[in-house]
């Protein structure tokens, strides 16, 4: 997996150039780049000639002063890619981001375990002498990404980030990445059952009002299509969002050509079967683990039993989640080894414990942010942030503006990004202890009711005192019979 670091060059008291001369030496090191053969670039592959290059560049738009250059390093972890891969994705990089546009040289330096790239690149724009300017989150958005991008085309690991993803909300990604049932899913599903048991459009909409759903004619772009509101949900999908073969037009060319019909899976015949590697014995699971697996296969086999298609269809999604969290509490039983009632009700108080001591860091975190308000310091950083906000493109200030604010970040010992980062941190981590927390409250509140229920049973199924008297007399009338039979038997 890539990771990418970014640095300015800034002018230097011995000279203007001078710090950016030196970045170009270092990652030109003859020692680290096998005597120069892993080094490419559009300025040139010698110290001196790549600098000049730079240099003029700069002379020519008048752009002398302020940031000089800025350094990238790309590495990834040991092993991981070979040199001349490492060289092909810098290039490629380099051309993707600052193509043609800005002078650049870069390098593979393999004199660590993990093979790592450094690229430096002029600060002045090669086409119009724009300076090159860095805002807060283009890293996310701009650099990493395209350092993802580049090397899945290699077959390496990429991040993947929730904001390239088209199509799907976070909370559907999420659901479908850990084999949930989404909403999407459940509508597909139904759209699919009706075109089985349609023989036409307009019987087609006949079903899906059957099962619940408000249907309503979208023009979108000139095209057809519909808007479908689930049974209980607010939010109405279109079918444009739902992907190849549920558009309308393919909604009305699948109609009549697949019938409705439930195939039951055959299974393997299996003769005989010979194990030739050992078996890794498992922990023992308890019997309050036990119980939990039970309770979900007597659960998943009195649904599955059913024809979907013959009951109502909200109840199946109703069923579907039901299942689903019986799931995600056995698992979360098997996974924090919880073996009965006294351990779940220990995980709580733990749980509790660690949220107070978040929400008294967060507190904390809340008072040093309004100490932060009236410190002249950190006013002073929150105007140079509201002016940098303003600068215009060409304005070359915004160097200065930014230099000013990291000379401000270094003197505040708490800087706003920082209260930022760590309270989020502790939202996230209240979030997980809130969720887990749910989860157990979940867990001995379907204990609870099924306590109930046994006790209930048990009372049923104890006979009372009159159904105990009427059993002993019929008991009695029944020998009284069979002993005046055998009487009888003899004297006859």
């Amino acid at each position: 997996m890539a990771i990418t670091k970014l640095m300015n060059i800034k002018t230097s008291s011995y000279g203007a150039g001078r710090h950016l001369y030196n970045s170009i030496q270092y990652i030109l090191n003859p020692e680290k780049t096998k005597g120069g053969l892993l080094v490419g670039g559009n300025t040139g592959a010698v110290c001196d000639e790549v600098y000049e290059v730079m240099m003029e560049t700069k002379r020519v738009w008048d752009k002398m002063d302020g940031r000089q250059g800025y350094h990238f390093v790309i590495s990834w972890k040991p092993g991981e890619i070979e040199e001349e891969n490492a060289v092909q994705i810098i290039k490629e990089f380099c051309e993707e981001y600052l193509g043609e546009e800005y002078d650049y040289v870069f390098s593979v330096h393999d004199d660590h375990a993990h093979m790592h790239g450094h690229i430096v690149f002029n600060s002045v724009r090669r086409t119009d002498g724009y300076k090159y300017r860095y805002i807060k989150g283009d890293w996310e958005k701009f650099i990493q990404p395209i350092t993802d991008k580049v090397c899945m085309s290699h077959g390496l690991p990429k991040l993947e980030y929730g904001s390239n993803r088209k199509g799907k909300s976070y909370g559907e990604w999420y659901s479908e990445k850990n084999g949930k049932t989404t909403g999407i899913k459940i509508i597909k599903a139904d759209i699919d059952s009706a075109i089985t048991r349609s023989d036409s459009y307009s019987s087609f909409l006949s079903v899906m009002g059957k099962f619940g759903y408000k249907i309503e004619p979208r023009l979108i772009g000139g095209v057809p299509e519909l808007a479908l509101t689930a049974p209980g949900q607010e939010r109405a999908r279109r079918t444009n969002k739902l992907g190849a073969g549920y558009r309308l037009k393919d909604i009305k060319e699948r109609i009549g050509k697949v019938k409705f019909r439930i195939e039951a899976p055959k299974l393997p015949a299996v003769k005989s079967c010979t194990m030739k590697f050992t078996v890794k014995k498992l922990p023992q699971a308890s019997r309050y683990q036990v119980r939990k697996v039970r309770e979900i296969y007597k659960v998943q086999t009195f649904y599955t039993r059913k024809n979907p298609f013959l009951v109502n269809q909200s109840n199946i999604r109703k069923n579907m989640r039901q299942i689903e969290k019986l799931t995600g509490d056995c698992r979360y039983l098997l996974r924090m080894k919880i073996k009965n009632e006294s351990e779940l009700t220990q995980r709580e108080e733990l749980l509790k414990k660690e949220e107070r001591t978040l929400k008294n860091q967060r507190s904390a975190l809340i008072s040093a942010a309004h100490v932060l308000e009236d410190d002249k310091e950190y006013a002073e950083y929150l105007k140079l942030q509201q002016e940098l906000q303003e600068i215009s493109e060409w304005d070359d200030r915004f160097e200065d503006v930014q230099d000013a604010l990291e000379a401000l970040e270094e003197k505040l010992p708490l800087g706003e990004e920082t209260i930022e980062a760590d309270t989020t941190k502790i939202k996230d981590q209240l979030e997980s202890i809130r969720k887990e927390k749910n989860i157990i409250r979940r867990i001995k509140k379907r204990d609870g009711e099924l306590q109930i229920i046994e006790r209930q049973e048990r009372i049923n199924i104890l006979p009372t005192a009159e159904q105990i008297m009427e059993k002993a007399r019929g008991e009695k009338k029944w020998q009284k019979i069979q002993t005046q039979k055998k009487s009888d038997q003899k004297k006859g």
